[in-house]
């Protein structure tokens, strides 16, 4: 049998080594962070089912800006980060997606039987900013659509429509060195209007440029 103080030892030795592991792996986390929304004045392309050419219609996007704020030399970069998004509309409808981030290659420059999983991932270099798509509404609709990289050519797919004025979202951000979870909410503000966010216990319209 083992003396008390050599099992001591070997424990204390154990969770040393648990201690820097979990420095080192801290040590290499890089921390996104949420900037703001953003409300996007966009042309979306479509295509009419009875004319054979293509035409552009408008809509306000709402975007949600991520940033890497990592500090220090050298800097962190997050590489191929996925953001999944979870959305809950008024009515209680619930579903999820993989995000799109505003800044990767359209989906429509892809061939039709090319896949669009290489659109999913966006790294992030220090000090680096990078929109994720949340939504999406012609300025005379009622509702509002969910976005992701499916969503094109079309857009406003049915499965994808949100109802009501409030609509949750649960944005989770993965890679192999972030593990982020943001719980926000936005305002569809109807008809002829865009989106808004509650801001010091207000509901201030987001501004769209």
């Amino acid at each position: 049998m083992r003396a008390p103080w050599k099992i001591d030892k070997e424990r204390c030795a154990e969770i040393e080594e648990l201690r820097q592991f979990k420095k080192f792996i801290e040590g290499k986390r890089v921390r996104l962070r949420f900037d703001r929304f953003q409300a996007r004045s966009v042309m979306h392309q479509s295509q009419d089912p009875s004319n054979p050419y293509m035409f552009d219609w408008p809509a306000i996007a709402l975007r949600i800006a991520f940033t890497n704020p990592s500090a220090g030399l050298p800097g962190k970069t997050a590489e191929k980060v996925l953001a999944k998004i979870t959305y809950t509309d008024q009515e209680g409808k619930k579903f999820s997606q993989f995000g799109r981030w505003a800044g990767s290659t359209q989906p429509e420059r892809l061939h039709p039987l090319e896949s669009k999983n290489p659109l999913l991932p966006m790294d992030f270099l220090p000090g680096a900013e990078h929109e994720l798509d949340i939504a999406t509404k012609p300025p005379h609709s009622k509702e509002c659509w969910a976005v992701s990289n499916d969503s094109f050519p079309k857009v406003l797919i049915e499965s994808q429509k949100l109802n009501g004025q409030i609509i949750h979202v649960l944005i989770e951000l993965t890679a192999e060195n972030v593990q982020e979870q943001f719980e926000l909410s936005f305002y569809n503000l109807g008809v002829n209007r865009g989106f808004a966010q509650v801001v010091n216990s207000e509901i201030v319209e987001i501004d769209s440029n």
